[in-house]
């Protein structure tokens, strides 16, 4: 599979996997068994195709490189092929994250925690798509451009979501945001020559 469009349909599908668990969670939650039921009722749906937890062997060739029993600690990270330009992209969200916890933690208004939950979901979803991109495996260019674009997608997500939301500083915090989408337009220039 080395054709971007395949990578994000694949994506896609994950995503698509995950809204349905959530939907269907409510129903199940603290229940025993609670997964195997969600799994079985998503399982019946034919436009959602759910692979069991036996079925990982696709997995393990994602990111072969990746021992999951090797200490983070003695990972060599200039060894990976990731874009060591692109590593404080995201320290960048991840301190946007640290702001809006503050203004979260500090603020006493229902209202305001209804606007500070979803901008916090978002700003981390940016983060771990982000950092997908980022240590994507060596040598995957289409994996690395569909990543990069649905990244680019969650940054603009997070940039209106900040926008329409008239929290303290919100200008300063979206002119940090418009720098992230511009390195992120960057890495994927630079990916789409490769």
């Amino acid at each position: 599979m080395n054709d971007e469009f395949k990578f994000e349909r694949e994506i896609r599908l994950d995503e698509e996997r995950i809204a349905s668990y959530f939907a269907e969670l409510p129903a199940f939650i603290d229940l025993p068994g609670e997964n195997e039921a969600i799994f079985e009722r998503i399982a019946k749906n034919e436009n959602v195709k759910v692979s069991s937890i036996e079925d990982n062997g696709n997995l393990r060739h994602v990111a072969p490189a990746w021992d999951p029993e090797e200490d983070p600690e003695d990972i060599d990270y200039n060894e990976l092929d990731f874009h060591l330009d692109y590593n404080d992209i995201p320290r960048m969200l991840n301190s946007l994250c640290i702001i809006l916890s503050e203004y979260f933690a500090a603020n006493n208004s229902v209202e305001l925690e209804k606007v500070y939950l979803p901008l916090l979901c978002q700003c981390s979803k940016a983060i771990a798509r982000i950092s997908d991109t980022i240590f994507a495996v060596s040598g995957e260019h289409a994996m690395q451009i569909a990543l990069a674009k649905r990244s680019l997608s969650d940054v603009n997500d997070f940039a209106a979501m900040l926008h329409q939301s008239n929290i303290p500083d919100a200008d300063q915090l979206l002119d940090i945001v418009r720098v992230i989408r511009s390195k992120i337009l960057d890495m994927i220039f630079k990916l789409q020559k490769n």
